[in-house]
């Protein structure tokens, strides 16, 4: 088989989530491995640090949860929470982009308790440990003909999606070629995204979501073969794209990987009201600082309709909240664009079980703000004549 070859990428995921109730519950949550250049103690040192990021990032179910400022002080000390940790090797992709080479890791450990104690000093928020199961199938279009892509024909690829799963904490199931034959799994069906025959082929498999991965490549007037795709992802009720691109065929891979993983946690840990429009899950980008976080959460606490404020995404841009009201949505709205706090950006209604997007305002909502800058302009304001 043709080997592709990695120089300007492109990723094709398209999702579908069929429901199929196989959720796993994570063992790891604590835990991590980082690749280390040796095993000196500066290296392994920062390896500690970067452990104890991806645990965070992991138990919130946000990629760069650890990328907060004010979390700087708790990573260096991370060396403090660490119950156990050894050398270990493992599989990385090698300057190829296609096949792999063995590295040393430093696996760690840390204390639930001391980890836990970060997490609510912090006001991180928590991923329930009861996580999805997403089976990835690979295709690629070479010479006009779809062919699917396993461990063999591209271990580097599989090595990021293995590593992947456990930074996040998520169970990625990645088949064998021989299970793809026993299961007479066609590149054809992959590749066209044939819904019926998937779902009809792993109905019987324990899956919450079927995730393809579809590759495409081009030939340039240079002779170069470059890659090119989008990441979709296809739900009962919502939809998600991204276009990927890159030097790197496998960084991008793992940047698409953690941005589909991004939402998913997010989506999974805001639960919508089946009946009532009395739950609301609010976005608000352009957040500054830490302080301009505790600010709209103490401005949401205080508002008498608001029965509760839930966290459920904590970033060096953005904050994400779940919020149970008493009144409608359109009162919870007024009360918000009057706050002199926040400027609406987008309402996007979700209607159960549907998969609609509509207007109205009777179903689960999903409303964005931009934080409102109020420092002190650079220049002169003239006031109107």
């Amino acid at each position: 088989m043709r080997r592709i070859r990695p120089r300007l990428l492109a990723v094709l995921f398209c999702l579908s989530t069929w429901a199929c109730y196989a959720e796993q519950r994570v063992d790891h949550l604590y835990e991590a491995r980082i690749p280390i250049q040796s095993r000196t103690t500066a290296d392994q040192d920062a390896a500690i640090e970067l452990g104890l990021a991806s645990v965070l990032n992991k138990i919130s179910g946000y990629s760069n949860t650890s990328g907060f400022p004010e979390l700087k002080s708790g990573l260096l000390d991370a060396s403090l929470l660490v119950s156990e940790f050894a050398i270990q090797t493992m599989l990385i992709p090698a300057a190829d982009n296609l096949t792999v080479r063995t590295t040393d890791a430093l696996y760690m450990r840390f204390l639930n308790s001391g980890v836990d104690e970060l997490i609510r000093e912090y006001e991180i928020p928590v991923w329930p440990a009861t996580r999805p199961q997403i089976l990835i199938l690979f295709a690629v279009e070479l010479g006009g003909k779809p062919q699917l892509l396993t461990e063999v024909t591209h271990p580097a690829a599989f090595a990021v999606i293995r590593q992947a799963a456990f930074d996040r904490g998520l169970d990625l199931t990645l088949l064998e070629e021989t299970e793809l034959q026993s299961l007479s799994v066609s590149s054809d069906t992959v590749w066209n995204l044939d819904q019926v025959a998937l779902e009809s082929t792993f109905a019987l498999l324990p899956l919450d979501s079927i995730a393809v991965l579809r590759i495409q490549a081009k030939t340039e007037l240079a002779g170069d073969t470059q890659h090119y795709g989008d990441l979709n992802l296809v739900g009962a009720t919502d939809a998600y794209s991204d276009r990927l691109e890159g030097l790197q065929f496998t960084a991008a891979l793992r940047a698409g990987l953690d941005r589909y993983i991004d939402e998913l946690s997010l989506s999974t840990a805001f639960v919508a009201s089946s009946v009532a429009d009395t739950r609301v899950l609010l976005e608000v980008t352009d957040t500054p600082s830490f302080a301009a976080y505790n600010e709209i959460r103490e401005y949401l606490r205080s508002l008498e309709q608001v029965e509760n404020v839930s966290l459920l995404r904590l970033s060096t841009e953005s904050f994400a909240f779940q919020i149970e009201f008493q009144s409608g949505l359109e009162l919870l709205r007024s009360s918000l664009n009057s706050s002199g706090l926040l400027v609406e950006t987008k309402v996007e209604m979700r209607a159960e079980m549907t998969g609609e997007t509509r207007s109205d305002f009777s179903g689960t909502a999903r409303i964005q703000y931009r934080y409102r800058n109020r420092q002190p302009l650079n220049f002169p304001i003239q006031e109107a004549e």
